[in-house]
């Protein structure tokens, strides 16, 4: 669609039309004395074209604008609307969490729906205002940019000299009629809102009354396959009676609501003095229907905060029965059953909402579609009826037979209106598949999302526990070890003091790994939830481009049939009319009767196009962005990854060395995505700057092609209606110039296109082989890094076995003096002592034997 102004920016200005279907080509000098009276008669064509080309795109922009600012009044008092109904549902939550009696709840529900509905009252009151005054700001902006626009025609026409009568009739409306046709339009916006509010809220009504039902026939089902019948059976009972009694409680307090519920809104209107008793009497409809729109989603909202509560104590029970009925089963069988019951509930829970929000998608998409359609289709109109009005008028300056063929097309055009009803129901469906096609990926990306941090979650639980397992065990043999030489050198209380040091250690060592746990998961589930965001993101932005492009190919649809019926139509009306009229009559009217299609032609194609181009590049800036979110998620997984890794092999590592790796490799890591986001807005501009060059390649041979295409409509004519040479051979080279022109510009198009393809292709190869090299030097980075820290990590483990050597060394003196010491001490004889010392002298020399053998082994790993 055509860019849009605000209120205070000026008309669109005279100068020569851009495009390439509205011909200019007299209009760049004034006059000039001699001139032909067939080209005098030509820029005068020229210019009506092109100033009636301009009062249509104005027109077109204006009635979008003034679609557009009503609309945003409209969705902010929604806006607030949700939110003071929302933050009533909090409020009575937790107020309905205290409660112990029905009478009590319904208490508070007919207090908190009171109060609600006053704010509710206010914020109705208060949108009316802002419309009002929203009227007059549109009134002006209207009629000045119409003025200004017709001054600046006039002005044009004096300074080409040409004569007045070739300027459009810009008519501006007065104040009432034009303050009329903006209420009239609000009124249409408000009742379209209303509309689809009173439709969700009556869905969701009747899901409010279900939704314990289906959930409680498929809880049976699955309760049965736990417990067996016969417990299940009881259980299916107790459970029914609850539900009967809650909903027994919920109908008594919407009656009680409804019957408390009073209209107020209507009553304080003023019939409006522009509009007509059957408009006023619409009026006071659209007023009573939101009223009631507003009171049942309120009444929704709060029964609906009762019926979470009752759901949710409901599930209490059933697992608190569950529980009872297993508890004669042995602890892991009953386990088993209560973990399998609570993932039975999250499943169904699950599938439930599921079913609801699909439900609820394909209303509102359908609802949306509708409010769509009704809006382009007011946008079409007011562009056909400027059109219609300045055909009309321009010809009522000329022949009368001219203004009556125009006024005929148009009543035709008008009886077919009626024939596209058909259309418009297939393209509404079609708009609504769109949007409700693309809700369903968000739900099943949230799904997957939420299956992934689970697995995620699971496998951080399992490395942090082993970790833990292997570092306490570790820490516990060290203990052992240095304790165990020291232990008769130690007194008791010495031994006491180092033994809650020890424990101490296991303490804070486990601390620290739960909180490494702990930062992991919630680091985790950040990510998953900022990655939830921006696929919830990029599927609004393809929501929104899926739609527009749905728009404009409906567009187009139309723009055939419309084009089709006026083809016909203006044959008709041609044949009709020129009975009796001589060349230059003739070519006249059939100038008169094609330009208010051409025209329209004219005016549409340029708003498909800037709605296309809008659309491809929010397209390519998407895809991008989509494909690189996925790459830098791989990214940060792998940074992850590393993270992990380095707490797993911290075990030789003390507190302050492990933070000191840890904190480098962040750096590196944000390093890391600071690069691959520079990266990307590079990325996304020459994708960009790539679909707009292709689509305006697209766009000017859209042009010249329709440019043809109108050519050979006056030929076509004018062969039918004046077959003399003389008459018809400048349309004849016209036509001719339109096609070769066209044709040149497409075969000039594949050309460049052609050098442009070589020349990607080389860019691309050389792009390539560059990534190659950078991936070859990171890879070669990424080796030597892993030698040096191989290396390094031989050095460690050498430390570590020649300590463990020389601990076994001195244990082993140790013992061999120790256990001297005892022999040389004995009662034995000395003979016995000498045997006894030869044979632990054999064992020790053995023992020192296989610790040799055992650090070979070692050193050859």
């Amino acid at each position: 669609m055509a860019a849009t102004t605000s209120a205070d920016e000026s008309h669109v200005t005279s100068k020569p039309a851009s495009t390439a279907v509205i011909n200019t080509s007299l209009l760049r000098q004034p006059a000039q004395t001699g001139m032909s009276d067939r080209d005098l008669l030509e820029m005068r064509r020229q210019l009506f074209e092109k100033q009636a080309y301009e009062a249509s795109k104005l027109e077109s922009q204006l009635r979008t604008q003034e679609i557009d600012d009503i609309n945003s009044v409209l969705d902010k008092t929604a806006g607030k609307k949700s939110d003071t109904i929302n933050e009533a549902k909090e409020r009575l939550r937790a107020q309905m969490a205290t409660v112990t009696t029905a009478e009590a709840a319904e208490k508070l529900i007919l207090e908190h729906s009171k109060s609600v509905n006053k704010v509710l009252d206010k914020l109705e009151s208060q949108k009316l205002e802002q419309l009002s005054k929203l009227q007059e700001q549109l009134l002006n902006r209207r009629r000045k940019q119409k003025k200004d626009l017709h001054k600046s025609h006039l002005t044009e026409a004096k300074n080409l000299g040409v004569s007045l009568d070739s300027v459009p009739t810009i008519a501006v409306p007065s104040f009432e009629e034009l303050n009329k046709d903006l209420k009239l339009l609000s009124l249409q916006q408000q009742k379209l809102q209303t509309e689809m509010q009173a439709k969700l809220a009556d869905q969701e009504e009747k899901m409010l009354a279900e939704v314990l039902e289906p959930d409680m026939a498929d809880r049976a089902e699955q309760l049965r396959l736990l417990l067996g019948d016969e417990k299940a059976g009881e259980l299916i009972q107790s459970e029914q009676k609850k539900l009967g009694d809650t909903s027994a409680k919920s109908l008594a307090i919407k009656n009680k609501l409804r019957s408390n519920q009073t209209s107020r809104r209507a009553a304080s209107l003023e019939p409006e003095k522009t509009l007509s008793q059957p408009e006023n009497a619409k009026v006071l409809e659209m007023v009573q229907d939101q009223e009631n729109a507003d009171h049942l989603e309120v009444e929704t909202a709060l029964l609906g905060v009762m019926v979470d509560l009752n759901k949710n104590q409901l599930q209490d029970f059933e697992t608190a029965e569950v529980r009872k009925r297993v508890s004669d089963s042995d602890m892991r069988e009953g386990n088993r059953i209560m973990a399998e019951h609570k993932k039975m509930m999250r499943e169904l829970e699950r599938q439930n909402q599921s079913q609801i929000d699909s439900q609820k998608d394909k209303l509102a998409a359908k609802l949306a579609a509708r409010k769509r359609m009704q809006e382009e289709l007011t946008k079409e109109k007011a562009i056909n009826d400027e059109m219609s009005r300045i055909a009309l008028a321009q010809s009522q300056k000329g022949e009368a037979s001219a203004a009556d063929a125009v006024i005929e097309l148009s009543n035709k055009m008008a009886d077919t209106e009626d024939e596209s009803a058909d259309v418009y129901e297939k393209q509404i469906e079609r708009l609504a598949d769109v949007e409700i096609l693309v809700k369903e990926q968000l739900r099943e990306s949230e799904r997957e999302l939420d299956r992934e941090l689970e697995n995620a979650s699971g496998a951080v639980d399992q490395q942090i526990e082993m970790q833990k397992q292997l570092a306490l065990e570790s820490q516990k043999n060290r203990f052992a070890r240095e304790t165990a030489a020291k232990q008769r050198e130690m007194s008791e209380e010495e031994y006491q003091k180092l033994l809650a040091q020890h424990k101490k250690d296991l303490e804070a060592l486990e601390s620290n790994l739960e909180g490494e746990k702990e930062r992991q998961q919630k680091s985790l589930q950040d990510k998953i939830e900022e990655r939830k965001r921006q696929r919830a993101a990029q599927l609004k932005a393809k929501l929104e481009t899926s739609i527009n492009n749905e728009l404009v190919a409906q567009q187009q649809e139309r723009d055939n049939l419309h084009d089709e019926a006026s083809r016909k139509n203006e044959k008709d009306v041609l044949k009709q009319h020129s009975a009796g009229k001589d060349g230059n009559e003739k070519e006249s009217l059939i100038f008169q009767v094609l330009r208010q299609r051409h025209l329209k032609q004219a005016v549409r194609l340029e708003e498909q196009q800037t709605k296309q181009r809008d659309n491809v590049l929010a397209q390519a800036e998407n895809d991008c962005k989509a494909e690189r979110d996925e790459a830098r998620a791989e990214l940060v997984k792998l940074q992850e990854q590393e993270l992990m890794d380095l707490v797993a092999s911290a075990g030789s590592l003390s507190d302050s060395q492990l933070a000191e790796k840890r904190d480098s490799l962040k750096r590196q890591h944000k390093k890391q995505l600071a690069d691959f986001d520079e990266l990307t807005g590079d990325i996304i501009s020459a994708a960009k700057h790539d679909a707009a060059r292709d689509l305006e390649i697209k766009h000017t041979y859209e042009k010249l092609h329709l440019k043809e295409e109108q050519m050979k409509d006056l030929l076509d004519a004018m062969k039918d209606l004046t077959p003399e040479m003389a008459l018809t051979k400048q349309y004849e080279e016209e036509a001719e110039r339109a096609k070769v022109a066209a044709d040149k510009y497409r075969d000039d198009v594949v050309a460049k296109m052609a050098v442009h393809l070589e020349e990607a292709k080389a860019a691309k190869a050389q792009e390539a082989e560059a990534k190659k090299l950078e991936l070859e030097q990171a890879l070669k980075k990424m080796e030597e890094d892993f030698e040096e820290e191989r290396k390094r990590e031989e050095q460690r483990e050498a430390e570590r076995l020649a300590d463990r050597q020389r601990l076994h060394e001195r244990q082993l003196r140790e013992r061999e003096q120790k256990e001297a010491e005892e022999i040389a001490n004995s009662a034995q004889t000395q003979d016995e002592k000498e045997r006894l010392l030869a044979e632990h002298k054999e064992t020790v020399k053995k023992l020192e034997d296989n610790m040799q053998v055992s650090n070979d082994v070692i050193s050859i790993r």
